[in-house]
């Protein structure tokens, strides 16, 4: 099987808290990878592709926010996310924290499918 994603994921855990722009939705899912392009959120009720969201990830011990869009969405499974826009401050604790995981695991395999 040929990769195509243009950034590795590797397996993390913590929670990812989404928000429509609006603020006026609001859900949780857990993190099961994460990449220097986004995330992938394991929950049965997935957002639909191309939805822009606000999200807060959550996961050892710091919050990092932003702004992204789904990229895929797995019913049941979950979906990921492409990250649009980091504030200054989180794109270097996001950074910081991609090496440290990235230096700890191997690349996240994916059950869900090729994306």
């Amino acid at each position: 099987m040929n990769e195509r994603r243009a950034h590795t994921r590797f397996p993390c855990e913590g929670v990812v808290e989404l928000l429509s722009p609006d603020r006026a939705l609001r859900t949780w899912g857990m993190l099961a990878d994460i990449s220097t392009g986004g995330f992938y959120a394991n929950m049965s009720h997935p957002l639909p592709a191309k939805a822009p969201v606000h999200f807060i990830l959550q996961l050892r011990d710091l919050n990092i926010e932003g702004d992204g869009v789904i990229a895929t969405t797995h019913p049941g499974v979950g979906m990921g996310i492409a990250i649009s826009l980091l504030g200054p401050a989180d794109r270097v604790v996001y950074r910081a924290l991609l090496r440290e995981i990235e230096a700890e695991s191997e690349p996240a395999s994916f059950p869900h499918g090729e994306e």
